[in-house]
């Protein structure tokens, strides 16, 4: 498995991305356990789930267009399902009120699996950071191929459409050189820092695999080609949130959010 150089035009109208492997060109170790691995001194925890006492304990509950939510195990481990087979997505959600965290500039990752595939292939797997209460939020996001395989990962902005309805917009992709086939556990990762330009850096393990920077102003393209309105710097939302999208069935776990 590895990730190699790509110059990748993005759905937005302002900012091309670059996939890399590691900084001196050498693999890079994608084992779960190596993207959790922090020096002891590099970042202070905001908040952790293990989902050892269920999801309940600090999401909200599904809504009522939200597919099934399965507090669910990996052989002893305690993880959580999210199935989206029957609905258009299914989501969790959680400090959307700032109970657990304040802060804005954030690193944020999820281990997950894919654990069943859909007839798309563009379905999507997202870590959603700085969202509010009506769905804006910037996020981090793996594309899902129709036989599971994860083939790209996404940095998006939701946002105001000018209309009342809300778009999706992606900012920045990397594409993986071989997709990476689903029923194996891996870790996203998107970092945002900054409340007048905004910095943001989506990660597939410990390889980079696209940045951007957001301005808050410029208009933005969204993934049907409209053009919509930035909707800000998003700078007084801390809420967390993770989805799953149109058919696929997806487990999470170990989801950690640090302060830089």
């Amino acid at each position: 498995m590895r990730v190699i150089p790509f110059l990748l035009a993005c759905a937005c109208t302002s900012q091309n991305a670059i996939v890399i492997a590691t900084h001196d060109g050498s693999a890079a170790d994608f084992s779960p356990q190596a993207a959790m691995d922090l020096p002891a001194d590099a970042t202070s925890m905001l908040f952790s789930d293990y989902f050892g006492g269920g999801y309940e304990v600090n999401w909200q509950s599904p809504g009522p267009n939200d597919g099934t939510v399965s507090d669910t195990q990996d052989g002893s481990n305690r993880t959580v399902t999210l199935d989206a087979t029957k609905n258009d997505f299914t989501r969790l959600r959680t400090n959307l009120d700032s109970l657990y965290f304040t802060n804005t500039d954030i690193d944020a990752s999820m281990l997950v699996r894919i654990d069943k595939a859909t007839s798309s292939s563009s379905s999507k797997v997202r870590l959603d950071v700085r969202q509010s209460g009506d769905n804006i939020f910037y996020a981090v996001g793996a594309t899902i191929s129709s036989d599971g395989s994860m083939t790209r990962i996404s940095i998006f902005k939701k946002v105001g459409d000018g209309t009342g309805n809300y778009t999706i917009c992606e900012l920045a992709y990397g594409k993986f050189a071989t997709p990476v086939a689903m029923n194996q556990w891996h870790t996203i990762r998107l970092t945002i820092a900054g409340t007048g330009t905004v910095h943001l850096a989506a990660y597939f393990e410990d390889a980079e695999m696209a940045t951007f920077d957001d301005d808050c102003v410029r208009t933005l393209t969204a993934t049907d080609g409209a053009t919509v309105p930035n909707g800000g710097c998003l700078a007084d939302q801390t809420g967390l949130g993770i989805q799953v999208e149109d058919g696929v069935v997806a487990s999470v776990d170990d989801v950690v959010v640090t302060a830089p």
